[in-house]
């Protein structure tokens, strides 16, 4: 997560860079990549113009007193006016990346307009119940509840990003090996692996390289055990595997055979720097649906990885 005040000079080019990546190896994925990534940018470009105003949502210093996410209980009312100008502009992007949208982006553009929906409530039921908790609000807008997941999702990322205060290594230290962000309590999308920084915990390190796990709300980046399951926690090898389309891509998926969970991995020794995390997690959606075929479930939720 970058600092409040840091801007790039071109917050689009990371993204394009990645999908040129995606589409060298995966060119039948077009027709996802590349709707996905100009919605990406749409957030990126807004990220960067919310770095600008005067809000920020701060992190605690120091070791946390327990092992809750720093955002937990978060009042968002001081932050309305980001979170509906973001709301304002992923509608307009949702229905630019994705024609088949543009009736429910524009009716819930309507309805946020008219009030009918508070955004502000909804970010703070997202953070704690996640997708149930928007349900009620879509039956009584008459929204398709993905719509509303959808906006509310890359809404709310994009305000976390601009505006939550860079972390203190002191706070992340308890979330070793938790499957939760230690920013917002949400699950990981993706894993990679990197390269270790000298003298790393044996215990961190596995042929040379650190894991991380990399959040599927806001974005965070957090260290994990290499071999421990994200949901249940096992390290047993028995349980823990993993499965590839092409060895040379660096592109894996790890499964669990104890909770039947599965996460894309991405190894950066092998692909070098990917630009943006998230475009790439869309970019393994090969590796969702082989997977899914085996029996496996998503350890997060996320537009991409849904079947239907």
């Amino acid at each position: 997560m970058t600092s409040h005040n840091e801007m790039s000079l071109d917050p689009a080019h990371p993204i394009d860079q990645t999908a040129d990546a995606i589409l060298g190896r995966h060119p039948a994925l077009e027709g996802l990549v590349t709707p996905f990534a100009s919605l990406f940018k749409a957030r990126a470009l807004l990220v960067e113009k919310l770095k600008l105003g005067p809000h920020c949502i701060p992190r605690p210093a120091g070791p946390p007193a327990s092992e809750a996410p720093s955002l937990m209980g978060v009042n968002f009312e001081p932050f309305r006016e980001p979170l509906e100008r973001a709301a304002e502009s992923m509608l307009k992007a949702m229905t630019a990346s994705f024609p088949a949208l543009s009736r429910h982006a524009s009716l819930l553009a309507d309805i946020v307009k008219a009030g009918r929906i508070d955004f502000v409530q909804l970010a703070g039921n997202y953070l704690e119940t996640g997708s149930q908790g928007l349900v009620p609000a879509a039956e009584a807008a008459g929204v398709s509840p993905d719509g509303l997941d959808l906006a509310v999702r890359l809404s709310l990322s994009a305000v976390l990003e601009a505006l939550v205060s860079p972390a203190d290594p002191e706070t992340e230290s308890p979330f070793l090996g938790k499957g939760f962000c230690p920013v917002c309590g949400f699950p990981p999308s993706m894993s990679f692996l990197d390269r270790a920084p000298e003298s790393p915990s044996e215990f961190l390190v596995g042929g040379g390289g650190q894991k991380y796990l990399h959040c599927s709300l806001c974005g965070h980046d957090w260290l994990t055990l290499r071999h421990q399951c994200p949901v249940c926690g096992t390290d047993d090898p028995e349980n823990r595997l993993y499965y590839q389309a092409d060895a040379d891509t660096g592109e894996r998926v790890d499964v669990c055979q104890n909770c039947k969970t599965y996460l894309p991995c991405i190894d950066l020794r092998k692909t070098g720097p990917v630009h943006h995390l998230d475009l790439a997690a869309v970019g393994m959606v090969h590796l969702d649906i082989m997977a899914r075929g085996k029996g496996f479930s998503p350890v997060a939720r996320t537009p991409w990885n849904m079947p239907g």
